[in-house]
């Protein structure tokens, strides 16, 4: 949920931070980009908007840094204070997002170096987080990118306020926003890795009409956040729940672990993702068995396949998405068990299975 939350800039606190960045220099020949971010919940995932910023940004050598503390007021007159700011860190510009009352939109507001003020809007959907953080990262390199790297853009001197407390920095410009600069190379921040956990249910028509409960897990590495489209590889695991049968000459226990390792094509869309795949299994196999006079074996065994899958991933909440998987797969050979000489259990040549779970991604 988005929500607005009024901001007042301390003079204090802004000295404190203009103290901080003078004891703490960047390196040399970096530039940086500040994220001013409020203390109070916004509805907005800073971490994974600085991600963007950062990628968007990568080509022109700039680094985005995130400065905690009360964001400054929504009014041009706070922008020479911010401006001293920006001086301080070394930095290129810095940046701050209001949510608006509706929460339907954020207003982007910007200083470069030069103290020129821009405010625009941007449309915030919370459930295409992507989107947001992408528009965002794309006005701020128009702004970056719309004059030669070094110059200060010329604006009109402007007075510093009286109570402003910081040496004067030059003047503020206000006005319609730039026009988006096209784009150069944009370089990804590489793999996108995610970590999912399963709940389902799997059914073998050949080994067992009653489909079996199962948990699982999944590892996927596929596209940054800036692809929309692309191959992300997986890998995963099952402990399905023991599968028990009875015969005239004893009891038997089955327990089956698949592992699997495969590839997906995914595309994503305004407000889910999808994707198709193929994967290869080894099926570990457990079976404990109990004769009618007493006698126990364990036995441990394997078999292979394969199958497609298809997934649906819908977001949630900052990098929380809920994934819905349906796959069919192939295993062979079958394995049969016995009690003594009597057959008790015979895995299934076929199956398929529905699962959901929460998934956790780094960006």
């Amino acid at each position: 949920m988005l929500v607005s939350t009024p901001v007042v800039l301390s003079p204090l606190v802004l000295s404190a931070q203009l103290v901080f960045a003078l004891a703490t220099p960047p390196a040399p020949g970096t530039r940086e980009v500040l994220y001013l971010v409020t203390p109070q919940p916004t509805g907005i995932d800073a971490p994974a908007l600085a991600d963007a910023v950062g990628i968007y940004t990568r080509d022109l050598q700039l680094a985005v840094r995130v400065v905690s503390g009360e964001s400054p007021p929504s009014t041009p007159a706070a922008a020479p204070s911010v401006a001293a700011l920006v001086h301080a860190h070394g930095a290129r510009l810095a940046f701050w997002c209001v949510p608006a009352d509706d929460a339907r939109s954020v207003t982007l507001f910007s200083v470069d170096d030069a103290g020129t003020w821009r405010e625009e809007r941007v449309p915030f959907n919370g459930t295409v987080r992507a989107d947001f953080h992408r528009a965002v990262a794309l006005k701020l390199r128009a702004i970056l990118t719309s004059s030669p790297r070094g110059e200060r853009a010329e604006a009109p001197p402007r007075a510093a306020p009286a109570d402003a407390g910081l040496a004067s920095s030059p003047g503020v410009a206000t006005g319609p926003p730039f026009a988006p600069a096209e784009p150069g190379p944009v370089k990804d921040a590489g793999p996108r890795w995610a970590l999912g956990l399963q709940y389902g249910l799997a059914l073998s028509p050949a080994q067992s009409t009653t489909p079996r409960q199962f948990a699982g897990f999944e590892i996927a590495a596929g596209p940054g956040s800036s692809s929309l489209h692309g191959l992300e590889l997986f890998l995963g695991g099952r402990l399905a729940s023991a599968e028990p049968a009875t015969v005239a000459t004893g009891t038997i226990s089955l327990v089956e672990v698949p592992l699997r390792l495969g590839a997906r094509w995914v595309g994503r869309g305004r407000r889910i993702a999808g994707a198709l795949g193929v994967f290869a299994t080894v099926d570990l196999i457990s079976a404990s068995a109990s004769s009618t006079v007493g006698a126990k074996s364990d036995t441990l065994t394997a078999s292979g396949g394969g199958g497609v899958q298809a997934l649906a991933r819908v977001p949630a909440s900052g990098r929380w998405c809920l994934e819905l998987t349906a796959w069919a797969e192939v295993i062979s050979p079958r394995t049969r068990f016995f009690v003594g000489d009597t057959p008790a259990i015979e895995t299934g040549r076929y199956r398929v299975g529905l699962a959901l779970g929460p998934a956790l991604s780094t960006r």
